[in-house]
């Protein structure tokens, strides 16, 4: 995992679809995005560019998103719904954003998503943001 990223909070898709492109044309190995950004399909558009312009490979670039606490009911269709909004196939490092309300959910529905993760032979990664 890279020690340096682009953070991509307060862009919409247009501008980070740029900031990406030209953060791994300079050397940038690690992009962060989530759900809530509002931005994935920027961030995969960005990356493609990249890509096809040869700067980059996706096995090279470290993507890390989050999905809304919002979620934890529904999370294997949000996990897909953003591999699909970046236009991969994987996601290298996946949060809960802000689950500052954790503690009085029950954390059985990520115990399913990582069972089914697992036995669909997919490399989620579940971890659990903590607030600072």
């Amino acid at each position: 995992m890279p020690i340096l990223g682009l953070g991509t909070w307060t862009q919409d898709n247009e501008k980070v679809a740029n900031s990406v492109y030209y953060a791994l044309k300079v050397g940038y190995r690690l992009i962060d995005t989530a759900q809530y950004y509002g931005n994935e399909e920027g961030v995969g558009r960005g990356l493609k560019m990249a890509i096809n312009d040869g700067f980059v490979t996706r096995e090279e670039v470290f993507i890390t998103t989050k999905i809304m606490l919002s979620s934890y009911n529904n999370a294997y269709n949000s996990i897909n719904e953003s591999l699909k909004k970046l236009d991969v196939n994987y996601i290298d490092l996946l949060l809960i954003h802000q689950p500052v309300l954790m503690m009085k959910m029950s954390i059985k529905p990520w115990n399913k998503v990582y069972m089914m993760a697992k036995l669909n032979q997919l490399e989620y990664q579940i971890i659990i943001q903590k607030k600072q």
